[in-house]
């Protein structure tokens, strides 16, 4: 094919030409009829001759939001991690709207389930996508209990004996990659949302801030051990507290995954440690004395899992790792709520209050039997502390949390 049909093939075929090559292809097009010959050089300004390279710009979409579900209104913020040079951002929530700013936030009005998409474009129009399918869930108060598992006895932290360094749940010497609990599922099944993490020890080294991943894993792995992801969720290493106030209680990181996993068999709730120089990261565990049977669990340097106890020096322990389930039928403890997290419901010695937004805010507690009847105060308490329920007779109560932005009030069941 000549030239001149080459070029009228590409307009048939509605090609956009870019116009410099449209002039080249009709420069050499006359060249051809008329039988002249025809020869193009590129020059720049300081060497002769230059071949000019293909350019390509790589762009690859991706976002995080402060949370996936909550009772309507659930005003939403999403974070743009797109990585490369994006000029333009497209965001579809789901709920038939748009936003083109980059860190949007969306107000979600109405009960549902959305999907959520960010569309991101560079200067030259290179095009990627960040699709969750039933990503945003938007629901009632009531339509979900919490159920915890506590761990017996109190809060410790073992550092490794003799010459090796670091912490027996965290960042060692030896190198280990993970940790992680073990939960029985029995007549509690459900939908796991997310966990809570109480972390002892936290160093941040000065040049980097590596995301924490949790995950949910089967227990399908070699022996009984942790296999296959069930879901994970990223929290920068700078964005999980610790008692760097030296108040003496320590507030949950409460991650929440972005697809609630349906559990109906023993599985593992845990985290990957930071593996990057000066990052540090430990888990309380309880004391050795405080268990007959300890569910903690280590990945070690090699990729293999074992128990605390199948380890050196053997201790049974379990992680202060609570996971948190979502039930269709149950009380209303308002696990969904936009500020907190009471757990465990029900409670039997200690109930929890977890402020997700604001980990150091103080409240004053008070319990309520169902005549109105306050039968229990507590004063001056911090977001995850535990309040004394023990000497309460088995029922329902109406628990209501004081803090500066006002008076809620929460069913809770004491067993």
């Amino acid at each position: 094919m000549d030239l001149i049909n080459f070029a009228k093939t590409l307009l048939m075929k509605q090609i956009i030409l870019t116009p410099i090559l449209a002039f080249l292809l009709v420069s050499a097009a006359i060249a051809q009829a008329t039988g002249l010959s025809f020869s193009i050089q590129v020059n720049d300004c300081d060497n002769e001759g230059v071949e000019l390279a293909e350019t390509s710009t790589e762009i690859s979409a991706k976002f995080r939001t402060n949370k996936t579900f909550g009772p309507a209104p659930l005003m939403v913020n999403f974070t743009d991690l797109s990585e490369g040079d994006v000029a333009i951002w497209r965001w579809s929530f789901g709920d038939g709207t748009i936003d083109s700013v980059p860190n949007p936030t969306h107000t979600y009005n109405m009960e549902g389930i959305y999907t959520v998409k960010l569309t991101v474009y560079d200067a030259d129009s290179a095009i990627s996508i960040d699709s969750r399918t039933d990503f945003i869930r938007v629901v009632g108060y009531g339509l979900c209990d919490s159920v915890n598992y506590d761990i017996p006895g109190n809060y410790y932290l073992y550092q490794l004996p003799g010459e090796e360094t670091g912490y027996l749940s965290g960042n060692n010497s030896r190198g280990d990659l993970a940790k992680a609990s073990l939960f029985s599922i029995s007549e509690d099944k459900g939908m796991l949302m997310g966990g809570l993490f109480y972390f002892a020890l936290k160093e941040a080294g000065l040049s980097s801030n590596p995301d924490i991943v949790f995950k949910a894993w089967d227990n399908d792995g070699a022996g009984g051990a942790p296999g296959t992801v069930l879901d994970s969720y990223a929290i920068p290493l700078s964005d999980i507290p610790v008692d760097d106030q030296g108040t003496g209680f320590y507030p949950a990181t409460v991650p929440f995954f972005d697809q609630w996993v349906g559990v109906d068999d023993d599985f593992y709730l845990g985290f990957e440690l930071p593996q990057t120089t000066g990052d540090t990261l430990a888990v309380f565990t309880n004391k050795t004395d405080d268990v007959l049977v300890g569910n903690g669990w280590e990945q070690t340097a090699s990729g293999s899992w074992q128990t605390y106890e199948a380890g050196a020096p053997g201790y049974k322990l379990d992680n202060a790792i609570f996971p948190i389930i979502c039930q269709p039928t149950g009380i209303d403890n308002h696990i969904l709520s936009n500020e907190m997290i009471i757990y465990p419901v029900p409670a039997s010695e200690n109930i929890y209050v977890t402020f997700l937004n604001q980990p150091h805010e103080k409240y004053s507690a008070s319990v309520l039997d169902l005549s109105g009847r306050v039968v229990m105060q507590a004063s001056a308490m911090q977001s995850g502390s535990g309040i004394h329920v023990s000497n309460l007779t088995p029922g329902l109560y109406i628990l209501q949390i004081e803090k500066s932005s006002g008076i809620t009030s929460h069913k809770i069941m004491i067993e």
